[in-house]
């Protein structure tokens, strides 16, 4: 009776044991690779990405929450997805119609950085205040005349990214509903803030075991960042024979007159076309004339 009771003992710590280890770990090396993640590692990943991001948008005078999707009741039952150069992304299935199986990118979790129109910055959750049934952002909570940046973390370990206008964004902004012809609707890009995807990369190893190493191409002029929209980081050696002034070398606080994002020659180097760039005295200037700070 005595060596049963050890045998059984022994399984049961040899099964502890086995089911520690990180079983689905695998490495992520291409943009169509997915790894298998649970609910749990899945909320701790969220939770994990909000508390760095907030530190970000504080340095950028920016809110952020994560009420980046929503909708109006009578889509309920609709199969909602996201349009990337990778493929499409499952945002939300509910249809009886299409079936989910089809999608090989899936949602983790997402943010929206967007202005406070109380001067709120970091984690706030009032962009829902006073929407209608989903349908769009209040403007008594958001400043419609700054724009809204939509992160969403996918499966492949790459972080998108969806621009949208103060005035025309919504909750389903850069959504679509499977079946429909969405016209009009925005499409994401694979972000371009290195920070942003580096830090997701380090998430989901620390949580998951996979190790992701995707190459991402962060001067490609077709996708540009949360921070620069119309700039790109310089390239190491700062080398000026471009035609492009350089931020971190001109010792003044300069504007990007196509975003209304200004810089400090304190931060990170940045290229900005003569044609679009502003001198401003000092930061406050800048942010009275309605620009706000990069954020790094």
């Amino acid at each position: 009776m005595k060596k049963s009771i050890l045998t059984l003992v022994g399984c049961s710590i040899a099964l502890l044991s086995f089911t520690a280890s990180p079983v689905h770990a695998k490495d992520i090396t291409s943009s169509s690779d997915t790894f298998s993640i649970s609910k749990k590692e899945k909320t701790e990943i969220n939770t994990d990405f909000y508390n760095w991001a907030d530190q970000r948008a504080k340095m950028g005078n920016m809110a952020i929450s994560k009420y980046y999707f929503d909708h109006g009741p009578e889509d309920n039952g609709n199969l909602w997805y996201a349009s990337t150069p990778d493929g499409d992304i499952l945002v939300r299935n509910a249809s009886d119609t299409y079936s989910s199986k089809k999608y090989n990118l899936r949602k983790i979790g997402g943010f929206v950085f967007y202005t406070a129109k109380d001067g709120t910055t970091g984690k706030c959750d009032n962009i829902k205040k006073d929407t209608d049934d989903g349908a769009e952002y209040s403007s008594d909570q958001i400043d419609i005349t700054k724009p809204v940046d939509k992160y969403l973390l996918a499966n492949n370990g790459i972080v998108y990214e969806c621009k949208l206008d103060g005035e025309a964004a919504e909750p389903d902004s850069g959504f679509k509903i499977k079946g429909e012809d969405n016209i009009g609707n925005d499409d994401w890009i694979v972000s371009q803030d290195k920070a942003a995807q580096d830090e997701y990369r380090q998430l989901i190893t620390k949580y998951t075991g996979n190790n992701v190493s995707t190459a991402i191409n962060y001067n490609n002029s077709a996708t540009q960042s949360n921070d620069v929209d119309s700039t790109t980081p310089a390239q190491s050696g700062n080398d000026t024979d471009d035609g492009m002034d350089h931020t971190a070398q001109t010792g003044k606080v300069i504007g990007d007159t196509k975003t209304h994002i200004y810089h400090t020659e304190d931060q990170h180097d940045y290229k900005i076309s003569p044609k679009n760039e502003v001198v401003f005295d000092n930061e406050q200037q800048a942010i009275n004339a309605g620009y706000r700070k990069a954020l790094r």
